[in-house]
């Protein structure tokens, strides 16, 4: 039989929007001196829009506490990739390679900067990660094949809505990947720019019967032909995004990935 917290978790996944659930689990959890409890009560509260000034200036004080005091436990597995290692004392730099948002007490959104392409395993984890659980938005740039398909087919990302996968080495492989996985079933924004899919991953994408679920399909920069994108329209309309299309001869010099694309 599952733990009361188990199931206030399951409920949450399920309806990520329930307040009256997000409150149950917080009380829950400061009854059992988890500070994460009162993590989400600030939260919540900040979305009041009866709060005064000062009680909201107050409120997000404690967030900023809470959060800088807490948030590596928190992210678990993930913390060291999206906060980087704990360093030495004698160690200054301080480098950024995501931006991370929670809301109501839970991961919310991860950007990995578009201007770095060190090696990642963020789709590793975030196939592994329970604390991705209520994650909503995904914005990675620069990622490969393997992580492509550790993201779509992750067991934990059931309330992901808009995945954006910018500069990858996609391809129509990474189009089957993407209709094989159940991700369009939940997914509403799906941005595939400088993906190197050509018309053959337009039509795995165009056959998927949850296309039409998407509100927008960003497919600009990759290789289609008006063949491949009368296929998409077909199905979404205007809600297909599919201009600047790359030649053969620009996605086989692979410039969209390189350094100089940049300059």
């Amino acid at each position: 039989m599952p733990s009361l917290r188990d199931a206030l978790e399951a409920a949450l996944v399920e309806d990520p929007d329930d307040l009256a659930t997000h409150r149950a689990y917080a009380d829950y959890l400061q009854e059992q001196g988890d500070p994460r409890g009162e993590f989400i009560q600030v939260q919540l509260a900040l979305e009041d829009p009866e709060r005064t000034p000062e009680e909201r200036q107050e409120l997000e004080r404690r967030e900023r506490e809470l959060l800088t005091k807490h948030q590596r436990e928190w992210l678990g597995i993930l913390a060291d990739e999206l906060l980087g290692p704990i360093k030495e004392p004698w160690e200054s730099l301080d480098v950024r390679w995501y931006q991370i948002h929670f809301v109501r007490g839970w991961l919310n959104r991860i950007v990995r900067f578009l201007h770095h392409k060190r090696p990642s395993n963020l789709g590793g984890l975030l196939f592994k990660a329970p604390e991705c659980r209520l994650l909503r938005e995904l914005v990675l740039h620069f990622i490969d094949l393997a992580d492509v398909r550790a993201v779509v087919q992750s067991p934990h990302l059931q309330s992901l809505t808009h995945l954006q996968l910018h500069w990858s080495d996609l391809g129509d492989v990474g189009c089957t990947e993407i209709v094989t996985s159940s991700i369009l079933k939940r997914v509403k924004v799906l941005d595939l720019r400088y993906g190197e899919i050509t018309d053959a991953g337009a039509r795995i994408l165009a056959d998927c019967p949850d296309l039409h679920r998407l509100e927008l399909l960003d497919i600009e920069s990759n290789g289609l032909t008006q063949v491949g994108i009368d296929a998409l329209r077909r199905v979404l309309g205007d809600k297909l995004r599919a201009n600047d299309q790359q030649t053969a001869e620009e996605l086989a010099a692979r410039y969209h990935l390189t350094e100089g694309y940049f300059e």
